[in-house]
């Protein structure tokens, strides 16, 4: 049966996994000002693919972080939540991809 102690070997990842979960945020946040900007009146600004791909930077560092966290995790609820921060950081990347193609056009 699982008992406390399980739970203590993740208790320092899931403190830090909050951290990351903040920076996800503050990086979706940016993405849909970004992505406002693509769908705004004219051409996007010219600084638009540079700004994505300083958020993109970020999201990669922070996917690094994550991959070392979700090896370090030893119970299975641990994983879980590392692994459903990694997966809404993928898809943030995937939108950001997205202005960026847009930023060419």
């Amino acid at each position: 049966s699982k008992g406390v102690g399980s739970d203590e070997g993740d208790h320092g990842i899931l403190a830090a996994l909050k951290s990351h979960s903040n920076g996800l945020k503050d990086s979706e946040t940016r993405t849909r000002e970004l992505e406002a900007e693509v769908g705004g009146w004219g051409d996007p600004p010219a600084d638009l693919q540079h700004s994505a791909e300083l958020v993109e930077v970020r999201l990669t560092d922070q996917l690094l972080t994550l991959n070392v966290m979700l090896d370090d995790c030893t119970t299975h609820d641990g994983r879980t939540q590392v692994k459903t921060v990694m997966i809404a950081l993928r898809s943030l990347g995937e939108r950001l991809l997205q202005v960026k193609v847009a930023a060419l056009r």
